[in-house]
């Protein structure tokens, strides 16, 4: 939590990239998930959360993340 927003982070495996870059979620968002460095073995994708647009961003990778395999 930071002031007037707050963060979420998910975390995949690389495979998983180019089905993030698919998910309409916002130019940036799929910038991100397309130039994101590796932490590990693992791809972060780091949605700032201001308005509802964003909500409506993390719950498409939410819904992702639970059928992704």
């Amino acid at each position: 939590m930071w002031d007037r927003y707050f963060t979420v982070t998910f975390y995949f495996a690389a495979r998983h990239r180019s089905d993030l870059v698919a998910l309409p979620i916002g130019a940036d968002l799929q910038r991100q998930a397309a130039e994101a460095e590796m932490t590990g073995r693992m791809l972060p994708l780091v949605i700032e959360v201001h308005d509802v647009p964003d909500v409506e961003a993390v719950l498409e990778v939410m819904r992702y993340k639970l059928t992704a395999k």
